[in-house]
C-alpha cells in the first residue's frame, strides 16, 4: 500500500514524529501517542527489513547517557517513580527514531527536515487557533471543561500545565513560518504562512511564558533583518515586494473580516489575564530579573545542597531518583514529584560528576556537529536546536524527558559523513 510505503520513509516518518512531539507538548489529549507511533515505525522498519543501526560517535555519547540514566535508577532503591516511567518510553523511542535515522543519507536531511517544517507549520497553526479561542473565550470568563486539569486551568493562551514548554512546541513552528514564507514562490502559499505566523506568535505571545516573549523578540528581529535586507534591493525585488505587500494587505483585511463575522470584542485593558501578563513581562526588566527567576535558583541551590552533602561514592557516581519527592515535599507539596528544573543537576543527583561529564559531552558534540553540517541542517533549524536550550536548561528534569529536544538533537548527531560512512549494524 502507499501509505505504508511513504511511512516507511525515514525522512517521512521522522518528520511525523516531529509534529507529533509538537502536538504532545501543546495539546492535552491524555495517552502516548509519541511513543506508540514511534514503535509503530520500528516495526514497520522490522518487517520490511530495513532496521539497522549506525554507530558513529554520537550514538556512542548517547548511549553512555542512557547508561548514566539507568545507573541512576540502580541507585533508587528499587523505586521507579512516573517520571522514570515518562523518561524510559522516551529513551525507547528515542532508539527506534536513532534506528529510522540510520536509514539516510546525508542527501536525505535536507528533505526531512523540510517535509518537518510543513509538518511544525501544520500543528503549530491549529493549536495556536484553538488557543486563541480558548484564551477569547477566558476573557470573557468563560472556561471550557476540555482545557481543564482536575482544578486547575491554564491561564492565558496555554492549553497546558506548563505554559513553557507549550511555547516551546509553539516556537518550533514560528521558526519554520519563516523558514517556509522565505522559499514559498505561489501567493497562496505566501498567505498561509504570514496567517500561520501570525497566528502562532500571537499565541506565544499570550502564553504568559516570560522565554516564550524573549524568543518572540529573537524571532521577531530575524524576521525584521530578513524584511530590511529584502527591502534593500528594492530594484531587483520589486515584483517581490509588490506582491508580498498584497498578501499582507490580504491577511490584514481577512484577520479584520473574522472580527467582524465572528463579533469579536475584547477588552484588553482591563481582563484578568492581561494584567497578571503585564506583571510578568515587569519581571523581564534587568532590576527585577533575580526576583523573578527566584523559583529556579532555590531549585538550584537546593540541588547544590543536596550534592555536596553527598558521600564520595554519591559524588561520583549520583544517589539515584529520591531527590524526585524530596523536591516535591520541599517545594510542591501538591506533586508527588519535582525536581531543579535543568538537566545538568538532575544528572549530577542521580548519575553524580560521571553522569554529568557525559552529558556535557553531548551537549559539546552537538554543538560540533551542528557546526559541521550547517550547509545540510539549514539556518533556520539549527537556530530552532539552539533556542530550545533556552526552555531545556531551566525547565527539564533529565534530557530525556522533552522529545521534541532530544529528537532535534538525534538528527544533529546523527548526520553522516560522506567522507567516512559509519559502520551499522543491521
Amino acid at each position: 500500500m502507499k501509505i505504508f510505503t511513504y511511512l516507511n520513509k525515514s525522512e517521512n516518518s521522522v518528520s511525523i514524529l516531529l509534529g507529533v512531539a509538537i502536538l504532545s507538548m501543546s495539546y492535552p489529549y491524555g495517552f502516548p501517542l509519541f511513543g506508540v507511533i514511534a514503535i509503530f515505525f520500528g516495526v514497520l522498519k522490522i518487517v520490511t527489513r530495513r532496521f539497522k543501526i549506525r554507530i558513529n560517535i554520537g550514538f556512542i555519547i548517547f548511549f553512555l547517557t542512557v547508561l548514566g540514566y539507568m545507573l541512576g535508577l540502580s541507585l533508587s532503591q528499587g523505586k521507579i517513580y512516573s517520571n522514570n516511567i515518562s523518561d524510559i518510553t522516551n529513551i525507547i523511542s528515542f532508539f527506534v527514531i536513532w534506528a529510522l535515522l540510520s536509514d539516510l543519507n546525508k542527501d536525505n536531511y535536507p528533505v526531512l527536515l523540510h517535509k518537518f517544517a510543513k509538518y511544525a507549520v501544520f500543528v503549530s497553526f491549529i493549536v495556536a487557533t484553538i488557543s486563541l479561542y480558548k484564551f477569547y473565550k477566558l476573557l470573557g470568563n468563560e472556561y471550557l471543561q476540555r482545557f481543564y486539569f482536575g482544578d486547575f486551568y491554564p491561564a492565558g493562551t496555554s492549553l497546558v500545565r506548563d505554559y513553557n514548554m507549550f511555547s516551546f512546541a509553539l516556537i518550533a513552528g514560528l521558526i519554520m513560518s519563516v523558514y517556509l514564507l522565505s522559499q514559498a514562490k505561489k501567493l497562496s502559499h505566501m498567505f498561509y504562512f504570514l496567517i500561520a505566523f501570525a497566528t502562532i506568535f500571537t499565541s506565544v505571545l499570550f502564553a504568559g511564558s516570560r522565554r516564550g516573549w524573549i524568543v518572540a523578540i529573537i524571532v521577531a528581529a530575524f524576521v525584521l533583518f530578513l524584511l530590511i535586507k529584502f527591502l534593500v534591493r528594492f530594484d531587483k525585488n520589486l515584483v517581490k515586494i509588490i506582491r508580498f505587500g498584497l498578501i499582507v494587505s490580504s491577511v490584514a483585511v481577512f484577520i479584520y473580516l473574522l472580527s467582524i463575522l465572528f463579533q469579536v470584542d475584547i477588552d484588553l485593558e482591563n481582563s484578568d489575564q492581561i494584567v497578571k501578563m503585564q506583571y510578568r513581562f515587569e519581571t523581564l526588566k534587568f532590576n527585577q530579573a533575580e526576583g523573578s527567576f527566584s523559583e529556579r535558583t532555590m531549585r538550584w541551590e537546593y540541588a547544590t545542597q543536596r550534592y555536596n552533602e553527598s558521600n564520595i561514592i554519591q559524588f561520583l557516581l549520583g544517589s539515584g531518583f529520591d531527590y524526585l519527592p524530596d523536591y516535591a515535599k520541599k517545594f510542591s507539596p501538591n506533586l508527588q514529584e519535582d525536581y531543579p528544573h535543568n538537566p545538568f543537576l538532575s544528572a549530577l543527583l542521580y548519575s553524580g560528576l560521571a553522569g554529568l561529564v557525559i552529558i556535557l559531552i553531548l551537549f559539546g558534540w552537538t554543538i560540533i556537529s551542528a557546526k559541521n553540517n550547517i550547509k545540510t541542517l539549514g539556518g533556520y533549524y539549527t537556530l530552532l536546536y539552539f533556542i530550545s536550550w533556552i526552555f531545556i536548561l531551566v525547565s527539564a528534569n533529565s534530557i530525556f524527558s522533552i522529545t521534541l529536544f532530544v529528537t532535534l538533537m538525534l538528527i544533529i548527531i546523527s548526520v553522516p559523513s560522506k567522507q567516512a560512512p559509519s559502520t551499522a549494524l543491521k
